[in-house]
């Protein structure tokens, strides 16, 4: 199952990436960064910032995690934030999305 598979992190405020040496995560002790996180999913919609801004704020910050294990997903998307997600690299799934195909995604490593 998902909840087998994958060990889930919400965070409530903006840090730093946490493959980026540059600075410190206060949740995490630095040397369980590296491999602490494979891969990043985040809703459109979330309050002070949108999922595309947190995206483009962490590629601005030299996250090192790749473009295809970042994804993003939103029930409603207008064509300028399909463009925009699109241009990140980032992996967009449309709500509902079925359990499986996100879990086949971050099973993937393409």
């Amino acid at each position: 199952s998902l909840a087998k598979s994958f060990h889930a992190v919400n965070f409530f405020k903006l840090v730093l990436c946490p493959r980026n040496s540059l600075g410190l995560w206060n949740e995490f002790r630095e040397q369980d960064w590296k491999n602490y996180f494979d891969m990043i999913l985040t809703d459109n919609q979330m309050p002070g910032m949108t999922g595309l801004e947190f995206l483009d704020w962490i590629k601005q910050n030299n996250c090192p995690l790749p473009h295809h294990r970042k994804a993003i997903i939103s029930g409603l998307w207008r064509d300028k934030e399909l463009k925009t997600a699109q241009s990140l690299g980032c992996h967009i799934f449309h709500k509902p999305a079925p359990i499986e195909t996100i879990h086949s995604w971050a099973l993937t490593d393409e």
